[in-house]
């Protein structure tokens, strides 16, 4: 399973306010300290919608390193695997 962290998932950020910069860029207006468990409390309901026999997710997308904190800290609970990828190569995080 491949999980976007970057702003474009709407599912993760629901409940966040995002902005279009002007040259097109997204960000986050919501702040960082309301936005974490927003996005937690979001990312248990995607998970939780995953089917069972998935054992592995991949990280990826652009986003702040806060982000990728509060996805890995759920991921290693509920996969076997988590993977990171920067647009480049994956990378095993977590066996």
């Amino acid at each position: 399973m491949r999980l976007d962290l970057s702003l474009t998932n709407e599912e993760l950020y629901r409940g966040c306010t995002i902005r279009q910069l002007s040259g097109g860029r997204l960000n986050l207006k919501t702040p960082r300290k309301l936005a974490a468990p927003i996005v937690r409390e979001n990312l248990a309901r995607i998970i939780l919608a995953i089917p069972s026999e998935e054992r592995s997710v991949e990280l990826t997308g652009r986003m702040a390193t806060w982000v990728y904190l509060v996805a890995l800290n759920q991921a290693i609970r509920s996969f076997e695997q988590v993977y990171f990828n920067d647009g480049g190569e994956q990378i095993l995080i977590a066996p």
